[in-house]
């Protein structure tokens, strides 16, 4: 009986406290004021909603490449970076959203600050954000970030609009949330007197990261045509590479 009491007590306690926790605080939609949600005291220069703030630099480094060890890694990650803005009472506030993809790693965060840079306990209002975020920048080859053709200096009088259409598509069918392009690389190589296009890319998996980056490449004729040759590095005349390695490049 003292079993059935004690076992009683404690359940009667957990929903107690679970019934002390409002279902707005576990949807992430809590009355505060922005004061309460603040977690440090930095300040920067407020953001007045044109381009990015001048601080969000610093705070990436901090929370993301320092806090969480991205920037001591012993290889050379892709770090996909959303910005997003979103309004909470009256105040614009940002979400800094990360992913990082790496040899058998994938990582992400969200941190979320005021617009002078005052990070916020996002838990506490994800709600809001899920409600009203809006993508102010990112560093993904999509949109107006896939390649372009016409941004490849090359030398070759060939129209090469074909380029263009094989790249836009490449882009469109590798994206996130299942994976991310990390590199593209196209260029002219010349090997007998011909010239041919070389189109290389890489990828990460989210779903099976456990080999790195995939890597392919294609590689065609002037006219577009498919061919089975491989290109040859040393006979590369020009090239241009796109990527997103850096991460949080401003």
């Amino acid at each position: 009986m003292k079993t059935y009491l004690t076992k009683l007590i404690i359940l009667l306690g957990i929903v107690g406290l679970w019934g002390g926790c409002s279902l707005e605080d576990r949807d992430g939609l809590g009355d505060y004021e922005l004061d309460e949600l603040v977690l440090d005291d930095f300040v920067g220069e407020e953001w007045d909603g044109v381009g990015l703030p001048s601080w969000l630099r610093k705070r990436y480094f901090e929370d993301c490449q320092l806090d969480l060890g991205w920037f001591f890694t012993s290889y050379w990650p892709a770090i996909l970076v959303r910005i997003y803005s979103f309004e909470y009472k009256n105040n614009v506030l940002l979400a800094l959203s990360c992913e990082f993809y790496a040899y058998n790693k994938h990582e992400s965060c969200l941190m979320c600050y005021t617009s002078d840079g005052r990070k916020i306990d996002f838990d506490k209002i994800k709600g809001c954000f899920n409600k009203d975020s809006r993508l102010i920048w990112s560093n993904a080859l999509d949109g107006d970030k896939i390649p372009q053709v016409s941004d490849f200096k090359h030398n070759s009088e060939a129209d090469l609009s074909w380029l263009q259409v094989v790249i836009n598509q490449i882009c469109e069918e590798i994206h996130e949330p299942d994976k991310v392009l990390s590199d593209i690389t196209c260029g002219i190589a010349e090997d007998n007197g011909q010239q041919y296009v070389f189109l290389r890319y890489e990828y990460y998996d989210s779903s099976d990261i456990s080999n790195g980056p995939i890597k392919e490449s294609r590689t065609f004729n002037l006219n577009g045509m498919a061919l089975s040759k491989e290109f040859d590095i040393t006979k590369v005349i020009s090239s241009q590479e796109w990527y997103i390695s850096n991460g949080f490049d401003l």
